[in-house]
């Protein structure tokens, strides 16, 4: 990225955001962990991005699902800046959040508040693939390939020999304790400690406060940082049907950034994100920014991004697994826009050890 006129001091200021932004998320090991709370920080104000001036961006043609988001979102923040606020009066179909949580409790049938202050732990996830493993796992051995097109016509995997392959070290309760990055099939270039990685951050705790009501249950979670609120997060289940609930992110003054919708079904569950980034009231008959679709097992197949300048960017996963429901071979797609259909771009093979 380069910057026009005080290009020394924004460079400056770019690099002291992405350090503190790393140390924000410092429990997070996993790419699209990070990079989709850099997205979500844009709509709380960006110190860089308010006085940066005009930047150019120089990217591979080739992002990933995570590193477009980022990026959109960052556009979008900038975009933001310079529109006007529209005072207008929202029509019937825009949804307050205030005005949602009336609606979805119309009147307070006990209220238990239980406040508990914990330190934030981090996600052990690989590669933002899993949620938990089933069975108990010694070790897991991840493999990369990256999908080309051949003289033929046809997408065949090739070994990626830049990444090649990662073993996962687990302890007797399936929690990682070792993460090992190899350069071939033998040599490692680099070992992580990964209970050292993920040591909780004390400066960062949740103060955690729950709400029952005859129509909806309801759980706000108030983070704290350095002892000054940071962010809310408030998790809402409709009581009558208990396959729809709804996540909703607030900055430290409560202005809305992230508005998710989740579905569930047989099949598996539906996730709609609406992306704010003005505290405006939530359009719920609009289409959403983003739209995901899991499996039974709770993995990601695919999703469907409404982008700002009225096209759509789409991106589609396959998976095999084996007896015990671990993914064992993973596929990754983008929408091909001109043909229609999903070009496989990566894939991804792992292998298990499991306890006897």
């Amino acid at each position: 990225m380069v910057a026009r006129g005080r290009a020394g001091e924004y460079i400056q200021a770019l690099v002291q955001q992405c350090v503190h932004v790393g140390a924000s998320f410092s429990g997070f090991f996993d790419e699209f962990d990070l990079l989709e709370s850099a997205a979500t920080s844009y709509a709380e104000g960006s110190p860089i991005a308010a006085e940066a001036g005009s930047l150019v961006f120089y990217l591979p043609r080739r992002l990933s699902r995570a590193e477009f988001l980022e990026i959109d979102g960052f556009r979008r923040h900038l975009a933001q800046e310079h529109q006007v606020e529209d005072d207008q009066s929202e029509d019937d179909a825009s949804v307050n959040p205030v005005r949602i949580e009336a609606e979805l409790i119309p009147r307070l049938f006990f209220l238990v508040i239980i406040t508990s202050v914990s330190v934030c732990r981090a996600q052990q996830k690989a590669e933002g693939i899993y949620d938990s493993l089933n069975g108990k796992i010694r070790s897991m051995t991840v493999y990369f390939y990256k999908v080309i097109k051949n003289s033929k016509g046809n997408f065949e995997a090739q070994p990626d020999y830049f990444t090649h392959h990662q073993e996962f070290i687990y302890d007797d309760n399936n929690v990682l304790v070792l993460r090992n990055f190899y350069e071939d099939k033998k040599k490692i270039r680099e070992s992580r400690d990964m209970l050292a990685f993920n040591k909780p951050d004390p400066s960062v705790k949740d103060d955690t406060a729950y709400s029952v009501t005859d129509s909806s249950k309801e759980m706000l979670i108030t983070r704290y940082r350095n002892g000054k609120i940071n962010e809310y997060r408030k998790y809402i289940t409709l009581l009558r049907t208990g396959s729809v609930y709804y996540r909703v992110y607030m900055n430290a003054d409560g202005a809305i950034s992230g508005y998710n919708k989740f579905v569930l079904s047989a099949d598996g569950k539906e996730k709609f994100r609406w992306q704010l980034f003005t505290g405006k009231p939530v359009n719920l008959n609009e289409e959403p920014y983003l739209w995901e679709k899991y499996n039974e097992h709770g993995h990601l197949m695919l999703s469907v991004y409404n982008m700002g300048n009225g096209t759509k960017k789409s991106t589609g996963r396959k998976y095999k697994y084996d007896d015990h429901n671990n993914a064992v071979w993973i596929q990754f797609s983008e929408w091909n826009p001109q043909t229609d259909k999903y070009d496989p771009v990566r894939e991804t093979e792992i292998s298990y050890k499991y306890a006897k």
